[in-house]
């Protein structure tokens, strides 16, 4: 089971204006970029840390197109700026 998190190393915002600014403290990189309804979809999943398949059960039940946001948390992955942890049955998790 794939669990996603936003990285330890990553702090971020969301400003009043509907951007995000996030700073990744191991590579002291700033990324800036607008929000949008799939990208404050992704990052209240995630913040807290979510597996793939309930992201993806949630993303049906939002009725956002599951490629839309397969691209986005893409991008989000590739930055470092969502991380992925592939865990085990012997791992608890509470919801």
């Amino acid at each position: 089971m794939l669990f996603l998190m936003i990285n330890p190393s990553v702090g971020f915002a969301h400003t009043k204006s509907n951007e995000y600014i996030f700073f990744h403290g191991q590579k002291f990189k700033y990324f800036d970029f607008s929000g949008n309804k799939i990208i404050d979809f992704i990052l209240d999943h995630v913040d807290y840390g979510c597996t793939l398949d309930d992201l993806n059960a949630s993303t049906n039940k939002a009725g956002f197109d599951i490629n839309q946001v397969e691209r986005y948390l893409k991008f989000l992955i590739r930055h470092d700026l969502v991380v992925t942890k592939e865990i085990t049955q012997n791992m608890m998790l509470e919801t």
